[in-house]
């Protein structure tokens, strides 16, 4: 059974196609939708289905704002796995909460990684929970309409889910939400090196000196140093097998931006902390503010350091 901790809740309300009951304050909210229902074990159909869905809802919200979904952008095909999956589903919760907040609605905890290899179900999840804050959205925009479920299609992929909440994550965007901030892109950058550094200390490698910070860069400079992380990280991976991700690194799509890179990275590091069966956990990504470019640049560098003393521990 699913739960997750509920902030702004007010008493038990039925919400969405499951019935779920809300609690009080940062009460833990049981959900008695899919992922309790299921005999079977879930897969990315499971995924894919709770996506389309929201999808669904969320032009809803469309509808009654009198705004047009972004167009749909056809993404790259690249193989990926659930770890990026979940990446993409937490943003897009993100999001969802970010939508609510500045609404009106009530918002649901992000919650930790998960300190395990990543599961389908971890996605679902994450959808489930994204769906209890649409359904909270749609009263206040004056959406009464009820979607029709979409069907269960046993041959979706990742890449199908994947693809679905890409498409979900521009829709919520186009709702007003503000835009990617240096800010956030820090605590991605940040969350990183968190997960890096209990790799550094699981396997003893020396702890770099942090370089001064460097002020002139721009975000052009972040995008290029987000794309050497993601191939230092790729060597790093190729050289240590034990440390190596299932399927290995991905290469991150230059399409998506920055944010969705840091993402499928981040994805990739956490899977690489959990071969080491270390269960550190804790709430990175905390609320920063007043973020540059720079300080994102040296957050990467950080990174970056991390990689190469455990390449160097290993040569």
């Amino acid at each position: 059974m699913s739960s997750f901790k509920m902030l702004g809740g007010h008493g038990c309300k039925q919400r969405g196609r499951a019935g779920r009951c809300a609690g009080l304050v940062v009460a833990t909210a049981l959900f008695l939708g899919p992922i309790a229902s299921q005999a079977t074990e879930i897969t990315a159909a499971d995924g894919f289905r709770a996506a389309s869905d929201l999808v669904a809802e969320v032009r809803l919200l469309h509808d009654a704002n009198y705004t047009t979904p972004p167009g749909n952008k056809l993404l790259r095909k690249q193989t990926v796995y659930p770890r990026h999956v979940l990446q993409l589903a937490r943003t897009v919760l993100r999001k969802a909460n970010t939508l609510a907040w500045i609404s009106g609605g009530e918002t649901v905890l992000l919650g930790p990684m998960p300190t395990q290899m990543v599961r389908p179900s971890d996605v679902l999840e994450k959808l489930e929970a994204t769906d209890w804050v649409i359904q909270g959205l749609k009263p206040i925009f004056g959406v009464a309409v009820e979607i029709a479920p979409a069907p269960l299609d046993a041959s979706k992929t990742p890449n199908d889910v994947y693809a679905a909440l890409y498409r979900l994550s521009q829709m919520i965007d186009g709702l007003g939400i503000p835009k990617t901030v240096p800010n956030d892109i820090y605590q991605l950058a940040d969350a990183i090196v968190f997960e890096l550094a209990i790799i550094r200390d699981h396997y003893g490698a020396p702890k770099v000196p942090l370089q001064p910070r460097d002020r002139g860069k721009d975000l052009r400079d972040v995008y290029g140093r987000v794309f050497v992380l993601a191939d230092t990280l790729g060597q790093l991976a190729a050289a240590r097998p034990e440390l190596a991700p299932v399927g290995g690194v991905i290469r991150p799509s230059r399409r998506r931006g920055v944010t969705y890179a840091l993402n499928d990275i981040l994805a990739d590091v956490v899977e690489m902390r959990a071969t080491t069966g270390r269960l550190d956990q804790a709430e990175r990504g905390q609320v920063v503010s007043g973020m540059t470019p720079s300080h994102v640049y040296q957050r990467l560098d950080a990174a970056l350091a991390i990689i190469r003393a455990l390449a160097e521990k290993n040569a």
